[in-house]
């Protein structure tokens, strides 16, 4: 959140850090990717790392955000039950409802006591390849909504507001094409 007390992160603000890639082609021979798929591994990594990826194993997702919505969903493919575990308790609806998370726990602090939190950078191409292909199968997919350029101070006040469901992707190949007189 940037605030009166930090200026200086309005400069060092890094509007994001991860490349979602969308299918724009397929070959003859692809069978299971389609135009306009995506797909990104930030989380699928640290998931399958700690055995995470069980069926009837229970997991608690803490946060629903960015990374938190798609933890719910591979987690559920995974057959997973999933607690979504938040301080912002008017997610619940979105958590069961939508997400198919199993509850809810509204926390005052997430982080109080004991927790192990693991998580990667990025994982090798083998491991990229298999959670496109589970991410395929099971079709899941970041929610996202798409912005151009001339929309990124005005995503950065939504995103401080918490505004945001799920996530924002810049597009930048269709901002910078040039326009027609």
């Amino acid at each position: 959140m940037i605030t009166d007390f930090h200026p200086i992160l309005l400069f060092l603000a890094n509007p994001g850090h991860e490349i979602v890639g969308v299918m724009t082609q397929v070959g003859s021979k692809v069978k299971i990717f389609k135009i306009g798929d995506k797909a990104g591994v930030g989380l699928f990594s640290p998931m399958k790392f700690y055995g995470l990826d069980k069926a009837g194993m229970y997991v608690g997702v803490v946060g629903l955000d960015g990374l938190g919505h798609v933890a719910v969903k591979f987690a559920k493919a995974f057959g997973m039950k999933v607690t979504v575990i938040s301080t912002t308790p008017s997610k619940k609806i979105e958590a069961i409802q939508q997400l198919k998370a199993d509850s809810f726990l509204a926390a005052v602090s997430t982080m109080d006591g004991r927790k192990m939190i693991g998580g990667s950078a990025i994982g090798g191409m083998k491991e990229t390849q298999e959670m496109i292909e589970f991410a395929a199968k099971h079709n899941i997919t970041a929610n996202v909504e798409v912005i151009s350029m001339d929309y990124v101070n005005k995503a950065m006040d939504r995103l401080a507001e918490g505004d945001v469901r799920y996530r924002f992707v810049i597009d930048i190949g269709n901002t910078l094409k040039p326009q027609l007189p």
